[in-house]
């Protein structure tokens, strides 16, 4: 689950990342185009901000929300079955205890 959650904080990083250049060099080419350098850059830079950490925050809330149903579903799975794991047993099995290889 590590590599899982790495990848996901590189995703969110690099969109961050992303829509700060982009929107940078959109304000920096309509400043170079209408002379009102460098204030459209300046007003990109920060609304390219903006949509940066707005995506970061909608991918925090939807990898949240589909971790708790993955989380219901496998304690509702647990129920159905009549085997609920001990905390040492989910603990082990999470680690990769276990595993032949």
């Amino acid at each position: 689950m590590v590599g899982s959650g790495l990848g996901a904080a590189w995703r969110i990083s690099i969109e961050i990342v992303v829509a700060l250049v982009v929107c940078t060099g959109i304000g920096w080419a309509l400043d170079y185009w209408f002379g009102t350098k460098p204030w459209l850059m300046l007003l990109f830079l920060f609304l390219g901000g903006a949509a940066g950490i707005n995506n970061a925050v909608r991918t925090a809330l939807r990898m949240d929300a589909q971790a708790a149903e993955d989380l219901q579903r496998r304690s509702q799975a647990e129920l159905k079955s009549g085997t609920r794991a001990s905390p040492e047993d989910r603990a082990g099995s999470e680690k990769g205890e276990g595993r032949d290889g």
